[in-house]
């Protein structure tokens, strides 16, 4: 997001015609890491459970909302 330039609506430009054709590979990647630290902590049972912790919260917020 920090590359991407937002008054090309219509991604024209070289940078952000690579920033949608790289979206997806970086969504998978990010989702799948989610879903491993999930099947590596446990999602809500145990001490050191995935949400027990604020920060995998937003984490958990932010990969949910790329999928939507």
């Amino acid at each position: 997001m920090g590359m991407k330039d937002f008054l090309d609506k219509e991604n024209i430009t070289p940078t952000n015609a690579m920033i949608e054709k790289l979206d997806p590979y970086f969504n998978t990647i990010i989702v799948g890491e989610c879903i491993l630290k999930i099947i590596g902590m446990g999602f809500i049972n145990g001490r050191k459970a995935y949400l027990r912790d604020a920060w995998n919260w937003l984490d958990f917020f932010v990969v949910t909302s790329t999928v939507a």
